[in-house]
This record gives C-alpha cells, structure tokens and sequence, in this order.
C-alpha cells in the first residue's frame, strides 16, 4: 500500500479514497498490469504472408511487450497463491478475447490447420509462450536456459507442428480432430 500511495504521490490511507479495500487495489493492478495485457495487445498487432509467419511475428512482438510488464509476473504468482485463482475470470475476460481473435486469423491463413477447438488453440498458444516467458525469467541466469534469438522461432514451430520430427510414423494414438 505505501509503495502504490508513493508512485500515487498520495498518503496511504488517501487511498481508501479510491480503492474500496486492498483486494480491490489489487484486482485493479492485475488486470492493468499482468503479463497477458500486454502480450494480448501486442498479438492485435501481428502480421505475416503465410501461418508460420503470423505466428512468429506474434510472439516476437509478444516478447517485445513483455518489457512493459515486467512486474506482471510477481502479481500473477500472488494471485495464484495467496487468491488461488480467484480473480483469474476477470482478467481472462480481459484478455482472451484478442487470443481467440489472433487464432481466427491464423486459421483464415491457413484452410489446412487441424480442426482444434478455438479456445483449445488459443490456451495452447498463450500457455506455451507464457511458460517460456516465465521460466526465462526464473531460470534464464542459469547455464543452459540463456536466451537465443532463434528460441522464438523454434517456440513458433512447435506451436505449429509439435515436437515430432516429420519424418517419423505416426504411432496412431492420437486423438481424431484434436
């Protein structure tokens, strides 16, 4: 509270005035400044020719927000542990939708993506970077998990074709329209 009344240039108990509680200063935070506001902003913004180059150019703009929120991260893990996910609709209404959007024009880019549920598409989309954005900024001092410049390219790819080699037989387990 005094580190919000501070950059407010009020005193803390001014601002009562404005929040009802703390838990309503910090929904206000959250959805303002968690990670997914800027990211979600910044994927309205992207372009390529072709479905590889969509989703590329997204998240490189998505890494380039996430400067911008910084600390987004710190209020993401208090909600998760001290609120247990109380607010997380909240913020999800604030930002999934430009998720699911990005993932209409990626399917406008390309008639021959797999028939994955919108919503399916769009969690796996915004998990698998998000967990990269996240364990690149708890474990990216340590060796081995330094950041490289073609680790978003890599990140796109198995976005768009997983983790098997091409090449290889399918096993025949997977699921039909998954």
């Amino acid at each position: 509270m005094r580190q919000v009344a501070r950059e407010a240039g009020i005193t803390p108990a001014a601002i009562y005035n404005h929040f009802a509680n703390k838990e309503t200063l910090f929904t206000g935070l959250l959805l303002e400044r968690s990670p997914h506001a800027a990211v979600t902003e910044a994927l309205l913004g992207a372009q390529g020719e072709d479905t590889q180059a969509l989703v590329l150019d997204g998240m490189r703009r998505m890494w380039g927000a996430l400067d911008s929120a910084a600390g987004g991260f710190r209020l993401l893990l208090i909600e998760l542990i001290e609120f247990r996910g109380e607010h997380a609709g909240r913020v999800a209404q604030a930002f999934f939708p430009r998720v699911l959007a990005f993932i209409g024009r990626l399917r406008a880019s390309s008639p021959g993506l797999r028939p994955i549920p919108p919503t399916l598409a769009a969690r796996t989309f915004l998990g698998l970077f998000m967990s990269y954005a996240l364990t690149a900024s708890l474990l990216g001092r340590l060796p081995g998990f330094e950041e490289s410049p073609a680790d978003l390219e890599m990140l796109a790819d198995v976005f768009l074709r997983g983790v098997r080699a091409e090449d290889r037989p399918s096993s025949g387990r997977a699921r039909e329209g998954a």
